[in-house]
């Protein structure tokens, strides 16, 4: 019978492609359109998008991480925030959902 892989074994891997593509994307995402309007959702940019993943990272870790000792990253102002310093929070709130996720995984999923 194949070994059934640990949770932690499943869900990091997956986390880990996914903030990296995210911060792959946004770093090469020209500096023209980075204000532009979405096609579809005129009243919102790129980087508004980016900054609101940013933004909904930090309000897991403060909900579920923060009581348990995971250091919350700081907000940022999505209509402001530079690229440089986004892709800085993009990496900070990456590293603090790996820590949450890493906590559930240690008390299988509860």
């Amino acid at each position: 019978m194949p070994r059934v892989p640990a949770l932690e074994e499943i869900i990091l891997p997956a986390w880990e492609t996914n903030a990296r593509v995210t911060q792959l994307f946004l770093a090469r995402l020209p500096a023209a359109i980075w204000d532009r309007a979405i096609p579809g959702a005129p009243r919102r940019t790129p980087r508004m998008v980016a900054g609101h993943i940013h933004n909904a990272r930090c309000m897991w870790v403060r909900t579920l991480g923060k009581p348990l000792g995971i250091r919350v990253p700081k907000l940022v102002d999505r209509r402001l925030v530079e690229k440089a310093d986004l892709l800085l929070a993009l990496r900070q709130s990456a590293v603090a959902i790996e820590a949450l996720l890493r906590l559930g995984c240690a008390q299988a999923g509860r």
